[in-house]
């Protein structure tokens, strides 16, 4: 049996684009719908594109780190390499108590609003990205849990254009879809 998945791509699968997958005509409503969620970024893949979940729980904690915009200005972490700075946000987030590291900074909940991508969510299992901002740009470095860090730069607001636009075109097709009207995404 073949089942027909709605998929919608925004952004640019070259530099960051968010695309997911839904099964339409659940019968359910929308927040309900499953479907799988990932992103590209500099033409990675980073999720699992055969996830299957409920798309709207993995959109809506992009979205919420998408509205932290404006908050994640850190010198400390700017001048860090790509892994020291995605190192200490995920210690900061996840690791135990360790002096030589509490003395980098002045607290841990001051680098929770860095991180992005929890390697618990079902979409980005194993998967962790922290995002800083800085003057025009932002950084954002990622790694699959154990693999090479990886750092990309783009225009400020790039990602959280981005997320809220996926959400837009999510809510968007649920409300066409529900209406009954003739879906042109």
């Amino acid at each position: 049996m073949t089942v027909d998945l709605l998929t919608r791509r925004i952004g640019s699968r070259e530099s960051f684009a968010v695309e997911f997958e839904l099964r339409p005509g659940q019968e359910r409503p929308l927040n309900e719908w499953w479907g799988s969620l990932w992103l590209w970024v500099n033409g990675n893949c980073v999720g699992d594109i055969k996830e299957t979940e409920m798309v709207s729980i993995g959109l809506g904690s992009l979205v919420n780190a998408a509205n932290r915009a404006g908050s994640r200005v850190s010198s400390l972490l700017s001048s860090l390499p790509a892994k020291e700075a995605l190192d200490l946000v995920m210690w900061a987030v996840y690791g135990d108590d360790d002096p030589k590291m509490n003395a980098r900074i002045s607290s841990r909940d001051s680098l929770y609003q860095f991180e992005i991508l929890p390697a618990t969510d079902p979409f980005f299992r194993n998967w962790e990205a922290i995002l800083i901002e800085e003057k025009d740009t932002e950084k954002f470095i990622y790694r699959r849990v154990g693999g090479t860090v990886e750092e990309v730069e783009w225009a400020g607001g790039t990602f959280k254009a981005t997320i809220l636009q996926a959400q837009t075109d999510f809510d968007r097709i649920g409300r066409l879809w529900n209406d009954g009207s003739a879906l042109q995404c």
